[in-house]
């Protein structure tokens, strides 16, 4: 008889960020290693059961993110996922919930789990306390993998909040191994720290970032805008924390002494129409163009068409969209959420406004827009900055490898 292994949830508001085609910032990257150390024993199992049971329904849409992934002596066996888990660069609900992680016969767990060392790797809340348990039964070294903590911080801090999301927070103290948690600008290392997670290695890194290659295509037919035309482009997904309605009303303001300024609003999601209405009931409809959702091969080549990128997240901005606007060189104007100061240094490498000075954008747009030489010194700024303190997708998935691989014995490592 089948045993129900663990729930798990794909509810991620976080990082979402990701890109414009996917509920988070760059999904399928911002879990590379999901890929990369993949699940051979749920894979098998499934298939061992489903052959057993007649059951036919263990395809592709059963088997979805939140899972206990398995290293097996460092190497990422299933097969359709490649190193930096693109195979799952897939769009996503972003709230399903009540999946499974499988169905597994116990003559397999103890088939595949005892026959050598391997490594459970627990991502995101929702699977922490399964793996958990699959640590502790089969005397396994635990990873816990944490994607920030943004949808913790649009929440109050109230006793309601802190009993309905107990689950979450006690999560995040489960004691691993090794915890990673992404430094989306969440300040996901303070509530570790607050959950008294006693892990003997915790490290906090960001995303990986690509270095931008040569054009993919020309944008001329995908974007109607002349030559003469000055870019203002917002990249993420359209929700209510992404506060693109902002950018829509600064835009109100700037074409007063720009004319020429066009949005360009990448992504889509739930938020769309009513900025669409936004946009109709301000007259700007000559003025703003929604690309709706693009591939992510394309992020770079729609960066590189505009003068200004802007990021005006609530939570924190640090996602991809802006790292990538960054590597692009581009002029940033954002704001000073989260721990976003720690990387857009005011003046430096972009325009930081602090939260309550937000009606000072459209002033700032209409300076930048005014002055190419200055639009050139802050995008060569954010360029330097990315250069020195980025990691590519690569180097960082590499990096998590390694780290990983070392809690396997020695003669396994």
């Amino acid at each position: 008889m089948p045993v129900f292994f663990a729930p798990f949830s794909e509810e991620h508001a976080g990082d979402e960020d990701l890109q414009p085609n996917a509920d988070e910032d760059d999904t399928a990257q911002h879990r590379g290693l999901a890929g990369e150390l993949c699940a051979e024993l749920f894979a098998d199992a499934q298939a061992r059961h489903a052959e057993e049971e007649g059951d036919d329904g263990n395809d592709a849409g059963s088997r979805q993110r939140h899972q206990p992934a398995i290293l097996r002596n460092g190497k990422a066996d299933r097969e359709g996922i490649d190193a930096g888990g693109h195979a799952l660069h897939e769009e996503g609900t972003g709230t399903q919930r009540g999946g499974f992680l499988g169905f597994l016969a116990p003559d397999a767990i103890d088939q595949h789990l005892a026959a050598d060392n391997t490594v459970v790797y627990g991502q995101d809340t929702h699977a922490v306390h399964a793996a958990k348990q699959i640590s502790r039964t089969y005397a396994m070294p635990l990873v816990t993998r944490f994607y920030g903590i943004w949808d913790m911080m649009t929440k109050k801090d109230n006793l309601v909040n802190r009993l309905r999301y107990y689950p979450k927070l006690q999560a995040y103290g489960v004691e691993a191994d090794m915890v990673l948690m992404t430094n989306d600008g969440t300040r996901g290392d303070e509530v570790l720290k607050r959950s008294g997670n006693k892990s003997r290695k915790i490290f906090f890194w960001r995303n990986g970032v690509d270095i931008p290659g040569a054009p993919a295509v020309s944008l001329g037919a995908e974007l109607p805008l002349n030559k003469s035309d000055t870019v203002l482009m917002t990249l993420s997904r359209l929700q209510a924390g992404k506060r693109v309605n902002l950018a829509i009303d600064a835009l109100a303001e700037v074409v007063k002494s720009h004319p020429e300024a066009k949005l360009v609003i990448v992504g889509y999601g739930e938020e769309r129409k009513n900025l669409e209405e936004q946009v109709c009931a301000l007259g700007l409809e000559k003025h703003v163009i929604f690309t709706g959702k693009i591939s992510h091969e394309l992020v770079y080549d729609y960066l590189q068409r505009a003068d200004v990128f802007l990021s005006l997240y609530s939570a924190s901005n640090l996602g991809n969209p802006l790292f990538e606007a960054m590597r692009c060189g581009k002029a940033i104007i954002t704001v000073d959420t989260g721990t976003t100061g720690s990387v857009i240094k005011n003046e430096a490498n972009g325009i930081l406004l602090p939260e309550k000075e937000l009606s000072c954008l459209p002033e700032e747009i209409c300076r930048l827009l005014s002055d190419e030489d200055e639009r050139k010194r802050l995008g060569e700024g954010a360029k330097r900055f990315a250069d020195e303190n980025f990691r590519t997708w690569d180097e960082r998935v590499a990096a998590e490898i390694r780290e990983v691989t070392a809690l396997l014995p020695p003669e396994r490592n």
